[in-house]
């Protein structure tokens, strides 16, 4: 589940792609982090997803990843 590989913002909104609309990340702790993210395909076509993210050997891992919302 989740998206495969990078997600780039676009500068405008495309029908029928998937369309990150928010992105926010909250630094938990110095090795700890939650993101939220929300992404638009069309009408009745979004959701969210929440990331929890720990940073090992100085590089940020995905360690949980679920949809928190879908429309």
């Amino acid at each position: 589940l989740g998206y495969m590989g990078p997600v780039l913002r676009a500068g405008r909104v495309k029908e029928g792609l998937v369309n990150v609309t928010d992105i926010s990340v909250e630094l938990t702790s110095p090795t700890t982090a939650t993101a939220t993210i929300e992404d638009w395909e069309g009408m009745l076509a979004a959701g969210g997803h929440v990331a929890e993210l720990v940073k090992i050997h100085g590089k940020w891992v995905v360690t949980e990843f679920q949809m928190t919302w879908i429309s």
